[in-house]
């Protein structure tokens, strides 16, 4: 064998390192499972049966696959499970595989009679369709296969759950990993699958409407989907126009019914919070007044009793000045007077609990009106203590 034959030869063996960096997802989800790396005859590889994928491998994409691997060799080698001494099932990679039976009919080179392939032992069936599906999440999420990458993702979820014994959070957060697809389109399938009405999600699979009008309809309930499905299936029959304009009529209304819900929603959450405030309001008010209330009764025990004491004084100093005593004891109910009538005006006075200062805002303007009614009526009942004194002296 020439060193060019031999360089070509070589060129068809991937990197050992490269080939298990390519593969590490796969080889690393079963580490029980016995890994190896061996050329394999292309005839000892059977194809997949659950490979639904294949179907959109067309004879076209086969032959420019087969051009590439013709000029720059195998550059990601396959994976395959051993069903029996030297017969295997393909896992991932049965496009190179085709492009390389391919190559091997139309050239006769006997290169291409073996492939480089990544072997797994003593998988579970559910194991073989766990690493089927995550090489095809990882490969084949284009728009073209729609239907297939989002039953895929459903079936790689169930598995996980399965197979790991995990929740389901935690199988669609590692599919959201091991997929190439953005989270939200992972979501968005995930909807799909487990809500979307039978009837529909067929509509759905058939092509015949939006997966945007479907998203739509799988955030109803079931008895509404039903109705749509129902309406759609009769639309059907005039024509694949009159089932597109049904479908898009139908996701219209459903989404304006949705803003109308959701504002109605924010509306009562206002009118909740509006009501809550009032409450707070009523309540602060109902303790001002109550707390005034207290306020006034004991400033007028404080002034009986200056009275009562002053009537005591008065008959002690029998023999000085009574016009002096009175006009002083005078003056210090007026003081008084004067003093408990400003705090009062001025809002300060001593609060307890959770009523502050701060918090008499929320007085409304009738409960203002009635807290200087009552500062008025403290005033004159004041002005009556005094008024009584004289009487009393």
């Amino acid at each position: 064998m020439s060193k060019l034959d031999k360089l070509e030869r070589f060129s068809f063996m991937p990197d050992v390192e490269q080939t298990a960096r390519n593969n590490r997802n796969l080889s690393e989800m079963f580490r029980g499972a016995v890994t190896d790396y061996e050329f394999l005859p292309v005839d000892s590889i059977i194809y997949n049966p659950d490979n639904d994928y294949a179907e959109s491998d067309n004879e076209e994409s086969i032959r420019k696959l087969a051009d590439d691997i013709a000029r720059n060799g195998l550059l990601h080698n396959i994976v395959v499970s051993e069903i029996a001494p030297g017969s295997y099932k393909l896992l991932s990679g049965e496009r190179r595989l085709r492009a390389y039976r391919l190559l091997g009919r139309e050239t006769g080179d006997e290169k291409y009679a073996t492939i480089y392939a990544l072997i797994k032992r003593s998988l579970t069936p559910t194991q073989e369709q766990i690493i089927l599906d995550a090489a095809n999440l990882q490969t084949r999420g284009i728009p073209t296969e729609e239907k297939r990458f989002r039953k895929a993702g459903l079936r790689f979820i169930e598995n996980l759950k399965r197979e790991f014994g995990i929740s389901d959070e935690e199988a669609i957060r590692m599919t959201k990993e091991y997929s190439d697809a953005n989270a939200k389109t992972i979501d968005r399938n995930i909807l799909l699958e487990r809500d979307l009405d039978k009837s529909l999600l067929a509509l759905l699979d058939a092509g015949e409407i939006s997966k945007n009008d479907a998203l739509v309809f799988a955030q109803l309930d079931e008895q509404t989907q039903q109705q749509i499905a129902t309406a759609l299936i009769a639309a059907r029959e005039q024509g694949s126009a009159a089932l597109a304009q049904k479908s898009g009529e139908l996701s219209e209304i459903t989404k304006e019914n949705r803003t109308l819900r959701e504002d109605l929603a924010r509306q009562q959450s206002e009118l909740n919070q509006i009501k809550a405030e009032l409450e707070t309001a009523q309540g602060a008010t109902q303790r001002l007044l109550e707390q005034q209330k207290a306020l006034y009764e004991q400033s007028l025990a404080k002034t009986r009793s200056r009275i009562r004491a002053n009537k005591r004084a008065i008959a002690d100093h029998a023999g000085g000045d009574h016009q002096a005593t009175e006009r002083t004891i005078r003056a210090e109910l007026i003081l008084d007077m004067s003093r408990a009538v400003k705090k009062l005006e001025l809002g300060v006075i001593p609060l307890s609990g959770k009523i502050t200062a701060e918090r008499l805002v929320l007085v409304d303007p009738i409960g203002r009106e009635t807290l200087l009614a009552r500062l008025k009526e403290a005033q004159t009942r004041l002005q009556m203590i005094i008024d009584l004194f004289d009487d009393t002296i």
